[in-house]
């Protein structure tokens, strides 16, 4: 999904997150009755949407981000209790800009890290919901919350990177061009199909051409003939429906393109070159 994220947008990344919110049940508070877990790893890829970080800069050389992800507020609410009340009628700006609204289960929950430098020999921590809602703000000194990490705990993937950005090429923009030509070519056709492909015929006027069907979707037609035409004025089909042959050898051309551009070979779609066998011939 990394890789599929980075085509697609010039970045991809992965984020393996430690939750104490996962992992087996091993204990309970005394005075709230929560439940304590051993706590697991979550490894998730966020989008380049979902990810703040100095863009000025490759990700790999940034000192801190943000990492935007969605949890569920009654869960936030009961593993913050004394924040439950912020939690639970919290309304997140963004969440209107992805569709969501401020009344669902979900909110965003924004997790900043910064890696250990001179300026913050520890690195830092904060999960946070808004600028007044903090569900902690961590070192790596040991306290009540923790910080687990002694690196950013998120890698990014950018097959070409763009030169004085933080961002990648997407390659697969390369590919529109060819797949604008390829629906065009695919429109010509249906629309071809769609307004001739009914069978029409053409007559000399006056021809008193009777119509007579035969059952089984068969009609015979009587006409009668007219002298000093070829044929006697027989009724011939209208050739509307015919494609130029160029539409559709143009189809091939763009898939073959796609697939140069693409790097996807028959062989990786499933359909390996017919009558080869040897297997470094069929992957290049």
């Amino acid at each position: 999904e990394m890789a599929e994220h980075a085509y697609l947008t010039g970045i991809g990344f992965i984020e393996a997150e430690w939750r104490t919110d996962m992992g087996r049940d091993y204990s309970a508070d005394p005075e709230s009755g929560q439940i304590l877990r051993s706590g697991d790893l979550a490894v998730t890829n966020p989008t380049v949407f979902d990810v703040c970080w100095d863009t000025r800069k490759q990700f790999n050389d940034t000192q801190w981000c943000i990492v935007r992800s969605a949890r569920n507020r009654w869960d936030l609410a009961a593993e913050y209790p004394n924040l439950a009340d912020k939690i639970q009628n919290i309304s997140d700006p963004n969440s209107e800009y992805d569709g969501a609204k401020p009344d669902e289960d979900d909110v965003f929950i924004y997790k900043f890290y910064h890696k250990p430098s001179p300026a913050v020999p520890n690195g830092r921590l904060i999960h946070f919901l808004s600028e007044d809602c903090i569900l902690f703000d961590a070192t790596n000194d040991a306290g009540e919350y923790h910080n687990p990490y002694k690196r950013i705990p998120v890698i990014a993937m950018v097959p070409e990177p763009v030169a004085k950005t933080g961002y990648g090429f997407p390659l697969y923009s390369l590919l529109l061009p060819a797949q604008e030509m390829f629906d065009v070519s695919i429109s010509t056709i249906a629309t071809n199909q769609s307004a001739f492909g009914v069978q029409q015929l053409t007559a000399p006027e006056g021809s008193d051409i009777t119509p007579v069907d035969l059952g089984g979707g068969l009609t015979i037609h009587y006409y009668k003939p007219q002298p000093g035409i070829p044929d006697a004025g027989k009724p011939a089909a209208l050739e509307l429906l015919k494609t130029p042959p160029e539409v559709f050898k143009s189809l091939d051309i763009y898939e073959t393109s796609m697939n140069k551009l693409s790097g996807m070979t028959s062989t990786l779609r499933g359909n390996p070159p017919a009558g080869v066998t040897a297997a470094q011939a069929i992957v290049s």
